[in-house]
């Protein structure tokens, strides 16, 4: 009993104390940050369709940099494609 105690007392020290996902905006030159706060976005913004459209357009340009290796312009595109449905 005392060990579950234990575990579950860690648990939720662990649980608390790890950032959320969605705060992680850091600038991390690495692009990360700017993808994980996009898909964030997409899944609780309420915009318009020709906003989010608009969105997809940036983010591809965004991946397709993120495939050449191009992080900087990866983050620029990203950070556009956030700023739309923001």
């Amino acid at each position: 009993m005392k060990r579950l105690l234990l575990i579950s007392a860690f648990g939720l020290l662990v649980a608390c104390s790890t950032p959320a996902e969605a705060n992680d905006v850091a600038d991390d030159g690495k692009c990360l940050d700017d993808i994980k706060h996009y898909n964030h976005l997409v899944k609780t913004t309420g915009a318009n369709q020709s906003t989010k459209d608009a969105a997809i357009v940036e983010r591809d340009k965004g991946s397709e940099a993120w495939a050449t290796g191009d992080k900087e312009a990866c983050e620029t595109a990203y950070q556009a494609a956030w700023a739309l449905i923001d």
